[in-house]
């Protein structure tokens, strides 16, 4: 499979070509090109026929529609009630309801700010609904909750944290409709999501519905998926999270994460987005350029110190990729209506 994402400066064409690792991570300031860049390489993403998923967070991307008749796209709001998740579905064959209530737990613990006793109350309350097949979606955990009697008092502290965000979370139930398998683009709008808490939750286990959905099937020959996390700045990234997940195992199941982010807060964070076989640079801060050359594999600080300058003063649209410690440099993007 060859993946073409943009023109080098001599025009010859940039592309990761017999790489089973298609992840992508593009780092640059706001304003610098990204989203016009990711918006193409959807639209490229057609020569190979894989499913496109849009994780939209601004509304950018709901102008696909307009591609509706050339190409199946779907713009879903992330309420429709055709989309479900699969967060109380095991993962592995030997997956115990503790092992469920744990790992769903573990991601809106520190987000919520679940104390102690909610963790333990809401951790057993999870099991003993699996266990006796009361609970299957999130929804009838929060119904669960507001039925509570013996630990009433604990019930009526975390009822608020769960209502708010089950008010957000897709009420599907037949995984069937994300259509994996089919190419096209799927363009989830959350832009009217405005708790940072709720979104990040929301996002993680949308990431793990997918994985879950590809990795969890038989082997075959899979339809390409890459998944499209604009903004990503907005998250807290995380090895042991879904979208951890994602990076390490999905090039095993023709699964591929493609990231945009304006900075990397932490050590984890970047250390998560390296993996990503191809880097893309855009304009960015000093700082940032800074730590970026920091990790190139040139001992001469003068070539360094070319990138630096290079990469702080990138005309809007131009990128440098990095791809098994190879740069190329890209041509200014010629003007299109996603550019403009």
């Amino acid at each position: 499979m060859i993946l073409r994402i943009g023109q080098s400066t001599n025009g010859s064409p940039i592309q990761i070509s017999d790489d089973p690792n298609l992840h992508m991570n593009a780092l640059g300031i706001s304003g610098s090109g990204k989203t016009t860049f990711l918006k193409g390489l959807i639209l490229a993403l057609q020569e190979i026929n894989a499913h496109r998923i849009v994780l939209d967070f601004t509304g950018d991307y709901c102008e696909f529609e307009e591609l509706a008749d050339e190409i199946d796209v779907k713009i879903l709001d992330i309420r429709d009630p055709s989309l479900s998740l699969s967060i109380l579905e095991p993962e592995h064959p030997d997956d115990t309801p503790e092992d469920i209530a744990d790992r769903l737990l573990g991601l809106i613990k520190e987000r919520m700010k679940l104390g102690d006793t909610q963790w333990a109350y809401l951790s057993e309350l999870i099991v003993s609904g699996l266990e006796n097949g009361t609970i299957k979606t999130f929804d009838d955990i929060v119904t669960l909750a507001e039925m509570e009697e013996i630990h009433k008092n604990v019930a009526i502290r975390l009822l608020p944290k769960l209502q708010k965000l089950n008010r957000i979370l897709p009420k599907g139930t037949d995984p069937a409709t994300w259509n994996l398998d089919t190419p096209g683009i799927t363009v989830l709008d959350l832009h009217r999501i405005n708790d940072p808490a709720s979104l990040a939750i929301l996002v993680e286990l949308l990431v793990g519905t997918i994985c879950g959905l590809r990795m969890n099937k038989a082997p075959a020959k899979y339809t390409p998926v890459f998944l499209f996390i604009d903004e990503a700045h907005r998250l807290k990234l995380r090895e042991n999270s879904y979208i951890g997940r994602l990076i390490r195992e999905g090039r095993k199941y023709n699964l591929h994460g493609v990231f945009s982010t304006q900075w990397i807060k932490t050590a984890e964070e970047a250390s998560m987005l390296e993996q990503a076989a191809a880097q893309i640079y855009f304009r960015m801060s000093d700082r940032e350029a800074a730590r970026t050359v920091a990790g190139f594999p040139f001992k001469d600080r003068q070539m360094r110190e070319r990138y630096r300058i290079l990469l702080s003063t990138m005309p809007r649209g131009q990128f440098l990729v990095r791809h098994n410690n190879r740069f190329y440099l890209s041509k200014a993007p010629r003007i299109t209506k996603y550019n403009t």
